[in-house]
């Protein structure tokens, strides 16, 4: 027995110690205690004057933490930064300003691959200084816009493209247009452009509907029906175009077509609807020949001018069918060959129209040139946006408050058709009428975008 004994406990000691192993092997590494600093400053990266009042957000990329919290400060008089109690890892500094374009570490041009872009590593306990980050004041381009009497044109909408290289070619950053109107003086002026190289330019944006739409519209919108609205402005948003008004001046009626006079506005001479066509700095009417204009950092360029002439539009018109005949109500846009894949807010299309109860679609007033005709039409949105105000309590006694816009919920899913049709037009001085869009593809989209059928 007395020789059994310390055998037992020395087993037992054995056991005590693989389990305090094996509870250490499975507690989770902890970082060491946040202790470093990050010491830096924002400079102008074409001056290398310090920038006062920038923020500079520190972002935690460790392996262990993705994306983690971000800590922001504001530079100082000097434009210099201080982080302290920086834990170990893996960093991105970011530096913004309003009027400037972000940089961060390591950052030597004003559209870098942040792919490209380093991390800035921080061990235990280290104290960096030096870092300096580069941030690029906005340029500007301002011109004046006068007919071709001189006059100045108010409330014309140009559009700065920057001009992009895709596969080595040179293109138009449509989705990335600014918008800039002109004032009772003719004067406009882009703002806060990024520095780059821009096409400047004017494309037209026209739309015609029937006046059978142009009057269920206003009679929807009388009615006070907020469903049946937003199901209106869901489809005449589709088809790019803003709600049709009955009387305005912004629109004139020719026929059984409501036109948008548009601005610079079309008017009628000798019988004919003239327009104002496309233009682009350089004096062309495609943007892909048009005349770049270098921003330069902190730079306005002035001076990029433009004589406006009218010229006769024609009337491009069709029919839009499928399988079963006719198709009703079909956005159909007529875009500048080059702007095809242009989203709603560019406002490039240089005709929009809808099919009326007989498939018939027109445009009335088309400057000449090269486009591409699409139609599409898919299916509804679903839910939308209602303008509300409104407070009061829930049976539990918490306080609701609801502010101007509230979501309304989806309607439950509809497995809807969507057709889709594209052919290249040319448009010359006479009207293209008789235009046949046919033989339309139809696929199924669902609620699940997962689930496609062709």
């Amino acid at each position: 027995m007395t020789f059994m004994r310390p055998i037992r406990t020395f087993g037992i000691a054995l056991g005590m110690i693989a389990l305090t192993a094996g509870l250490a092997s499975q507690t989770p590494r902890t970082r060491p205690s946040p202790t470093g600093l990050l010491m830096g400053r924002v400079v102008d990266a074409a001056t290398g004057a310090p920038v006062r009042g920038a923020t500079v957000r520190l972002h935690d990329w460790s392996s262990d933490a993705g994306e983690g919290p971000k800590t922001a400060v504001i530079t100082d008089a000097e434009g210099q930064f201080v982080f302290g109690g920086v834990a170990e890892g893996d960093y991105r500094l970011w530096a913004e300003k309003f009027g400037y374009s972000h940089g961060t570490v390591g950052q030597r041009r004003v559209h870098p691959d942040h792919d490209d872009i380093p991390h800035t590593h921080v061990d235990a306990n280290e104290h960096r200084g030096g870092l300096t980050i580069r941030i690029w004041k906005h340029g500007a381009i301002a011109g004046t816009i006068v007919d071709d009497y001189g006059e100045p044109l108010a409330g014309v909408a140009l559009h700065a493209f920057p001009r992009e290289f895709i596969s080595g070619r040179p293109s138009l950053g449509a989705r990335n247009n600014v918008e800039a109107r002109s004032d009772d003086r003719g004067r406009y002026r882009f703002g806060n452009l990024p520095a780059g190289e821009y096409i400047v330019g004017f494309i037209p944006a026209q739309g015609s509907v029937p006046m059978a739409l142009a009057a269920e519209n206003h009679r929807v919108a009388q009615s006070g029906d907020e469903t049946a609205m937003m199901e209106m402005y869901s489809a005449l948003e589709s088809g790019w175009l803003d709600m049709p008004r009955l009387g305005a001046s912004t629109h004139m009626q020719i026929g059984s077509w409501l036109f948008a006079v548009g601005r610079p506005p079309a008017f009628v001479k000798n019988g004919r609807l003239y327009v104002y066509p496309a233009q682009f700095y350089g004096g062309t009417a495609q943007g892909s020949t048009g005349k770049s204009i270098i921003v330069r950092s902190g730079e306005e360029t002035d001076g990029i001018d433009f004589t406006m002439r009218p010229t006769s539009g024609v009337r491009v018109s069709g029919i839009v069918t499928d399988q079963s005949g006719p198709v009703a109500n079909m956005p159909v846009r007529l875009t500048p060959t080059g702007f095809e894949n242009a989203d709603r807010e560019s406002s490039v299309p240089a005709g929009v129209s809808f099919t009326d109860a007989n498939g018939r679609f027109m445009m009335l007033a088309v400057p000449p040139g090269q486009y591409t005709l699409q139609a599409i039409k898919g299916p509804p949105r679903e839910g939308g946006f209602g303008m509300v105000e409104a407070m009061g309590a829930s049976p539990d006694g918490s306080v609701i408050s609801v502010g101007r816009e509230v979501f309304t919920p989806p309607a439950p899913p509809k497995r809807l058709p969507t057709f889709y049709a594209t052919s290249s037009l040319t448009v010359g001085t006479s009207d293209v009428d008789d235009v046949a869009v046919s033989d339309l593809i139809r696929r199924l989209c669902f609620s699940d975008e997962s689930e496609h059928r062709g």
